[in-house]
């Protein structure tokens, strides 16, 4: 880390880039201890007029939303997914759908550390105390083998996002998958939660598309592939992204 953190102070003096040195340690920890991702946020930043501070990087790279953020883990952690969905649009429209999954991540990695007993302060070296407090509100949202669950959908958004038109619809399918899953007791199954009563019918409906009658003749996958256009018509009208996703 602080190797990066003279490489790009090198950087930000060759580019004639007037940046604080706290505002450079930000930058690091944003590009995750990657020189190329640091050079491209650094790059990022460098049009902004006047001396670039800790408070201009938090700003133009997103991290000041944190309390957005925190807001939409609570929705999460209650299971609310339209409400989840709402809120990620709202940050959607100031960052960038793959920096806002890295910014969430990073805010789980929190959860993660606090729901083990990690130290306070440990914690709290990385965020200011306000943060810290909703953070404290957030994890009584979840428990910790949602907060591992969650964590690995959002990671798999980001592999997705990089073969995807819509870039945005990876992190939105990790978020409804995140409200719709709840630790059943044996690790590794899930359930669902908190369903309106509209998602209920459809959810009907589509096992109903996807029961199939008895075959003798081992034509099952085919039934299914001749069935599965109903399927993704029936869901399209309730969860238009997860039909896209499935289509």
């Amino acid at each position: 880390t602080e190797e990066l953190v003279e490489a790009l102070t090198k950087v930000a003096s060759q580019e004639k880039i007037s940046i604080d040195q706290d505002a450079i340690v930000s930058l690091v920890k944003a590009a995750g201890g990657s020189f190329r991702d640091g050079e491209k946020l650094l790059e990022q930043l460098s049009s902004f007029e006047g001396k670039i501070t800790q408070a201009v990087v938090a700003e133009i790279l997103g991290q000041g939303q944190f309390e957005e953020r925190a807001k939409l883990l609570e929705f999460i952690g209650e299971g609310k997914s339209a409400a989840a969905l709402s809120c990620l649009h709202k940050l959607l429209e100031q960052v960038a759908p793959q920096r806002l999954a890295l910014l969430l991540l990073d805010d789980l990695r929190r959860l993660l550390l606090m729901s083990c007993g990690v130290e306070k302060e440990a914690v709290k070296e990385e965020i200011l105390e306000e943060e810290y407090e909703k953070l404290v509100e957030a994890l009584g949202k979840f428990d910790q083998s949602k907060i591992v669950k969650v964590i690995g959908l959002l990671s798999k958004s980001l592999e997705q996002g990089r073969f995807v038109s819509i870039v945005s619809l990876p992190l939105e399918v990790a978020v409804v998958e995140s409200c719709l899953w709840e630790e059943n007791g044996r690790g590794e199954n899930s359930r669902v939660k908190n369903i309106p009563e509209n998602t209920k019918s459809a959810k009907e409906t589509v096992r109903s598309a996807m029961e199939t009658p008895k075959v003798e003749n081992g034509d099952e996958i085919k039934i299914i592939e001749q069935r599965w256009p109903y399927v993704l018509e029936t869901i399209k009208p309730h969860n238009y992204s997860l039909g896209a996703l499935l289509g």
